[in-house]
């Protein structure tokens, strides 16, 4: 439980402001929960049964994007950085013609292997946006 509560504080903020009596108090079913969980398995470590319970309850976000989805889409897209894979990302999601290829959406670079590959519907639908 002592690792579960360290863990919990990088992904809920609520959790993390509380007092620490507070906390003390809501933890024994927070764990519960994740206890009780399809997460909590035996062929796998806590530490990491811990993390994707936990990534799954409080999706972590950039930018307003899922870092799960922002993950994906850096395997197709050539970014500098996490800001360039920010922007282009976002150009995608904005783009007006969502059956235009991601090749021509302003300032996207696509990595060769995937070029002409993805208009940006199934872009976003490939990694996860959209369903």
């Amino acid at each position: 439980m002592y690792l579960f509560s360290n863990l919990i504080k990088l992904f809920n903020a609520e959790f993390e402001e509380l007092p620490y009596d507070e906390q003390w108090d809501t933890l024994p079913s927070l764990y519960e929960e994740y206890d009780n969980s399809k997460f909590n398995v035996d062929t796998k470590g806590a530490y990491e049964c811990m993390i994707n319970y936990l990534e799954e309850k409080y999706p972590r976000n950039i930018g307003g994007y899922n870092v799960k989805v922002l993950t994906k889409a850096q395997q197709y897209l050539c970014a500098d950085d996490d800001a360039d894979l920010l922007s282009q990302f976002t150009n995608i999601v904005k783009n007006v013609d969502q059956d235009e290829l991601i090749d021509y959406v302003d300032e996207v670079v696509v990595w060769s292997k995937v070029e002409f590959e993805f208009t940006c519907k199934e872009f976003l639908n490939e990694v996860g946006y959209i369903k």
